[in-house]
């Protein structure tokens, strides 16, 4: 295998098929500031919409009959003074507390340092069940990340949906080699789907490392605060919006599909989701390689903004007057979320679906959405954090993949641990699944 090495570290690109250029080019962006994110707002995050647009433009398949549009939108980001962040007990700082983006606001003003009062904690063994959130009111939750990974956005968000003062996520290793990853709980939705109603978190979530958490029950305080501060700005975020086929104009198109990726992301991104934009680029193309086996319905792509800050561009787009006639013709939605299998040999791969036919294909291992969004709830977790959830939420007919990967958030989603050898397999799977979607309508 050959590396291919930058100031990531090492990542597997030399495994990377030819035809993933769009991949690679992703994995590789980064900005003077060496911000390695591509989170929605950021000069990174403008670097990959050129970048998926001028692959697009290259495309001799998909550059024939083509039509892309920005869908921009504002929204409020609360970033943390990490440096400001720490936990202090019997009466001592902790250093190396890492505060996550976009959490931690309280009222106050930007840049304002800000304590919680002594708090106890709450040590979760797993996790924050509905039987055990009424213990959480008013107290520190601590979760052990190895035990509710990968589900620490949804426990994040039943901490404060119980009444938590704060959350700690303890994380294994060395924070500069691994991190912590992200959770995007800092964004709660209020009332569906109105973006406007969106509030940032108004507790501190903060990631500390096995040893300091060690330290703290061997002093075996039973209470801590934590220190922070934070800085807010008002950003942009663009969804990339692709018609292949057709312009519209008065009149719309009786039925569309749709189908989406999400290209922001935290750290490199390399599965979580830079490899399912290059997957659902590879879909368009095999669709429209041939113009008799074309679709017969419209197919609208979109590459979403700020998905990992609450699913912001899809609600968006869903709450957007503008595109609210036409998006009742959306009879079906697809979404590509880490679509590519990893190394892992459990929960591989799944579809989530709301209805029955047609059924996706055997090779994947498939959980009806209702049985998993049951079983999720019942764990105190809201379902599957990606954005079919709002077309879900809208009833609208739709399917995701989903890759385990724990990595994911982090330095380490490299794409290295990616099977790349089951790229074309993939690829294949999920357009012949669009192609019966597009004959059953």
């Amino acid at each position: 295998m050959t590396n291919h090495p930058n100031k990531y570290g090492s990542i597997g690109v030399g495994i990377v098929p030819e035809k993933c250029s769009l991949f690679k080019r992703l994995v590789e962006i980064e900005d003077e500031n060496h911000d390695h994110s591509k989170r929605a707002g950021s000069e990174n995050g403008r670097k990959a919409c050129e970048v998926i647009c001028s692959a697009i433009d290259s495309s001799t398949i998909l550059s024939r009959n083509v039509h892309i549009y920005f869908e921009k939108f504002e929204f409020d980001s609360v970033e943390p003074v990490q440096e400001k962040a720490k936990i202090i007990f019997d009466n001592q700082g902790m250093s190396e507390v890492h505060l996550y983006d976009n959490t931690g606001y309280k009222e106050g003003h930007s840049g304002e340092d800000l304590s919680t009062q002594p708090k106890k904690l709450l040590y979760v063994k797993k996790r924050l069940n509905i039987f055990e959130r009424r213990k959480a009111k008013d107290k520190i939750v601590v979760f052990d990340l190895a035990k509710i990974s990968p589900h620490r956005t949804e426990q994040v968000r039943s901490a404060l949906k119980a009444g938590a003062a704060g959350v700690l996520l303890v994380a294994q290793g060395n924070l500069e080699k691994t991190g912590i990853g992200y959770p995007y709980a800092g964004f709660a939705c209020k009332e569906f789907p109105d973006i406007q109603n969106f509030e940032h978190c108004h507790i501190p979530v903060t990631g500390i490392l096995r040893n300091q958490w060690n330290e703290i029950s061997r002093h075996k305080m039973k209470e801590v605060m934590i220190n922070y501060s934070f800085r807010q700005e008002t950003l942009t975020g663009a969804n990339i919006i692709v018609d292949i086929g057709r312009k519209y104009n008065d009149k719309a198109p009786d039925k569309i599909i749709v189908l989406g990726a999400h290209y922001d992301s935290w750290d490199i991104g390399a599965q979580d989701n830079c490899g399912s934009v290059q997957t659902l680029f590879s879909v368009l193309e095999e669709l429209y390689k041939h113009k008799n086996s074309a679709p017969k319905h419209q197919i609208r792509a979109i590459f979403w903004d700020a998905e990992e800050l609450g699913l912001l561009g899809s609600l968006y787009h869903m709450s957007n007057r503008e595109i609210q006639n036409l998006a009742q013709n959306y009879k079906f939605y697809f979404n590509f979320e880490m679509s590519l299998p990893t190394t892992l040999k459990f929960f591989n791969n799944f579809f989530l679906y709301n209805y029955l036919k047609p059924e996706p294909f055997l090779h994947f291992n498939r959980v009806h959405f209702g049985i998993f969004n049951l079983i999720a709830r019942i764990l105190g977790s809201r379902g599957f954090p990606s954005d079919v959830e709002v077309f879900l939420k809208n009833n609208i007919f739709s399917a995701s993949t989903a890759c385990l990967n724990d990595f994911y958030h982090t330095k380490l989603d490299d794409g290295s641990n990616i099977q790349w050898k089951l790229y074309d397999k993939v690829v294949g799977w999920i357009t012949n699944y669009i192609r019966r979607i597009d004959a059953s309508l």
